[in-house]
């Protein structure tokens, strides 16, 4: 049976700020790979969820511009292009070469901009539990309606409909709605994702507000690199039907499909996770 990851102390490793105001961390050591955060308004949760892959790859984990203990704010205009750019700033001032870019959900949003607008700085794709395009929004609304419960519903509804009145508020909603995001939702696996975040409901909207605007459908056939399209069976947000849609629109994608995880692969599933993007990135 493969364990989830559970909640852990803080990385021992030095938290550093790029020229542009992300912070960042180093994590493992192997080929490189740019890990772009979920969440949007939140911190990165992908450590220390992601230790099992830093065995096979050297992870650089941030936060967005805006979110977490990265500086600055997202912009209004164009705040998923804009953040895109801010990765490839941070390629080019790390000294990357060509590295694997790993997005999960927003992340991921994010990842395939970065892969259209700097195709010359990715050299791998890696699109865990995404989308391409906002046409997941009213399939998760119906997912969502039949699985989760009222008060969970409740929570959704103000992260949704843009009523929350503050960060802690954002923060208290996020927490009820997450048994909803796993195959099997335990304690441990929500503290995982939810105990390390910082919550800035200034940058949620900001991106929120660009998604009726998120289609990249018709420029996935642009995407010329190796990429590999991770999903859980039971994923109510990104369900598996975005996954095949984003693996038939790029040339050559590869997809893996988890039969014991919801929206978090790497929480759920950690081992088979790292196992199967360890093999992708060596390849």
């Amino acid at each position: 049976m493969t364990r989830s990851i559970r909640a852990s102390a803080p990385s021992r490793t030095q938290r550093r700020v790029s020229a542009g105001g992300l912070s960042y961390e180093i994590h493992g050591e192997g080929p490189d790979c740019l890990t772009l955060h979920g969440g949007p308004g939140m911190s990165s949760a992908l450590w220390p969820a992601l230790g099992p892959l830093a065995r096979r790859a050297r992870l650089v984990v941030y936060d967005h511009r805006g979110h977490g203990l990265s500086r600055g704010s997202v912009p209004q205009r164009e705040p998923l292009e804009s953040l895109a750019d801010d990765a490839a700033a941070l390629i080019r001032e790390l000294g990357l070469r060509k590295p694997a870019v790993l997005g999960h959900s927003n992340g991921g949003f994010i990842a395939l901009h970065l892969a259209l607008r700097h195709p010359s700085l990715v050299g791998k794709l890696v699109l865990v539990d995404t989308a391409a395009s906002a046409a997941f929004r009213p399939v998760s609304r119906e997912n969502a309606r039949r699985r989760a419960t009222p008060r969970i519903l409740r929570a959704l509804a103000t992260l949704w409909n843009d009523t929350l009145p503050d960060d802690a508020a954002f923060e208290r909603a996020w927490v009820t709605v997450q048994p909803l995001y796993f195959h099997r939702p335990s304690r441990a696996r929500i503290a995982a994702v939810t105990s390390p975040l910082r919550y800035r409901l200034a940058a949620r909207r900001r991106i929120f507000a660009s998604y009726d605007r998120y289609d990249l459908r018709d420029r996935l056939e642009s995407i010329r690199v190796p990429t590999l399209v991770i999903v859980g069976r039971d994923d109510w947000i990104t369900p598996p039907e975005f996954a095949r849609e984003l693996a038939a629109g790029i040339r050559g994608a590869r997809m893996a499909v988890f039969d014991r995880s919801g929206h978090n692969t790497f929480v759920e599933e950690p081992r088979r996770f790292a196992a199967v993007v360890g093999e992708f990135l060596a390849h």
